[in-house]
């Protein structure tokens, strides 16, 4: 099993974040990424051996991360029609960095092996809109569209979760060949027993 560590946005700000997901229909993507809610991911899908004692360094780490303030600045598109997607940016700061290395360096020399794509120094901060295929004919218009989108906009994470991703054993066209949801969620920077 795959999991990963990431910041969710607050509701009211996903509420406004969800239309963008739909104005990419008209681009050719679909709406599977609203399966999970909107979040700024600090460390990516990597493979996990030992679960339970990974909950338990998530739970703690959680309870030592105060609070993020997240600030964006527009969308970006990664990838190609084959495999691709709209992000919002967000804002890089020197404490997302000290968090994703964190992550990285903790991770790695209590679990071993857990090396992420896109982890290090070129991590790009980011809230997936959409990913999958698209229509490639319609790319470069939805390149050309992209700067007039407009989102400029901070707002503060007080929640982290866990997600989980796995390969389905009866793939199918609507849930395609990887099954994922969200496991866990906890408030940041609250030690155990307080609210």
């Amino acid at each position: 099993m795959r999991t990963a560590i990431a910041l969710l946005v607050d509701d009211d700000f996903a509420n406004r974040l969800t239309p963008f997901t739909l104005r990419c229909r008209d681009y050719g993507y679909n709406l599977r990424n609203l399966r999970i809610p909107p979040h700024v991911s600090l460390k990516q899908p990597f493979v996990v051996h030992d679960f339970e004692r990974f909950e338990q360094y998530f739970e703690t780490f959680a309870q030592h991360v105060e609070p993020q303030q997240l600030s964006f600045d527009g969308f970006w598109f990664w990838g190609d029609a084959q495999e691709g997607g709209v992000a919002a940016r967000v804002v890089d700061t020197a404490r997302l960095r000290q968090l994703h290395n964190q992550l990285n360096a903790e991770l790695a020399q209590i679990f071993g092996g857990t090396l992420a794509d896109f982890d290090g120094d070129a991590y790009r901060f980011h809230c997936s809109v959409t990913i999958g295929a698209s229509r490639a004919g319609l790319l470069p218009q939805l390149q050309a569209d992209l700067p007039s989108w407009e989102l400029k906009e901070t707002t503060v994470s007080s929640r982290l979760a866990i997600f989980i991703y796995e390969e389905s054993p009866n793939p199918d066209a609507l849930y395609g060949v990887r099954e994922y949801g969200t496991y866990k969620i906890l408030p940041l920077g609250q030690k155990a027993g307080h609210s």
